[in-house]
């Protein structure tokens, strides 16, 4: 990104920034040498399969006017199967942007494109990772630019989790979270729509399969990192200190099993209880010596 912007900020009025690969790099040193009139374009070699749509969506923001992306069958091909483009296209499209990311396999095509001038925010987004740069972009164009609220679906690294009312109120999905999209509020699980990735690992650990992965990509949602309520649980609590400890979906499963125990011992909390079963086997130990 430093190669980015340091070629962002120079004086040009329209800035265009032009991404291509190593070979086209050696197409377009020998227009060079033709002599061939074309707009101003400042020039980026690099990977394209290594472009992310946060890199893509960071330098619009940051001072480019319109990006181009020029390359060969083989890395076109591998910036497709990276999404990005389509990603950071869908994400300009909810505010109207979406002509600002154009990909051409012919040099002629370049010649064609136009760009009007948009408005940028120059921001330091360094020690952040992806997907906090991602959020912090979202929430400037959206500061920027009006929001149409769209939605897309498809295989995207974006998801919103759906709850049944099977789920028990247990720590499978949140143990699993390596993103921590997950956690519990009382009696209440919420979800924070950005930090989830889509891994489907909640989905996967769920052992009454209540759980439930829309993979879309929601721009709107993007910008809030707040944690919202998914399921709200029915909590039993303990019968001495009064501490919520258990579900009553969790209870009544216990319950439901022909386990020769205590049942009375399951309406207590775990610090609770380990103290009357203390209190009882010391109670039964003083009858049998009496």
């Amino acid at each position: 990104m430093e190669r980015l912007k340091i070629l962002l900020d120079n004086k040009l009025d329209k800035k265009i920034l032009l991404i291509s690969c190593d070979e086209k790099r050696k197409e377009l040193y020998k227009i060079g040498r033709k002599k061939t009139k074309y707009p101003a374009y400042l020039p980026l070699f690099a990977n394209l399969g290594r472009i992310s749509e946060v890199d893509l969506l960071e330098a619009l923001l940051y001072g480019a006017d319109g990006i181009i992306i020029w390359g060969c069958e083989k890395c076109l091909e591998e910036l497709d199967r990276t999404k990005s483009f389509e990603i950071a296209n869908a994400i300009l499209q909810n505010f109207g942007l979406e002509s600002r990311i154009r990909v051409v396999k012919d040099f002629k095509e370049i010649k064609d494109i136009e760009f009007t001038k948009i408005k940028h925010k120059k921001i330091d987004l360094s020690n952040k990772n992806k997907r906090e740069r991602l959020i912090i972009i979202v929430k400037e164009l959206m500061d920027l630019f009006k929001s149409k609220k769209l939605k897309f679906t498809g295989e995207y690294p974006f998801g919103e989790v759906k709850i049944g009312e099977e789920c028990t109120f247990c720590d499978a999905c949140i143990s699993m979270c390596a993103t921590d999209a997950l956690k519990k509020e009382g009696d209440k699980l919420t979800f924070s729509y950005p930090k989830c990735i889509a891994c489907t690992l909640c989905e996967k650990a769920c052992p009454e399969n209540a759980i439930k992965i829309e993979k879309v990509l929601d721009v709107e949602k993007l910008s809030n990192e707040n944690y919202l309520p998914i399921y709200e649980a029915e909590l039993i609590k303990c019968k001495k200190c009064g501490k919520p400890f258990t579900s009553k979906k969790i209870l009544d499963k216990i319950l439901a099993l022909k386990i020769d125990m205590d049942r009375e011992l399951l309406y207590y909390c775990e610090d609770c209880r380990a103290e009357m079963a203390v209190r009882k086997m010391i109670e039964e130990n003083a009858q049998r010596k009496i």
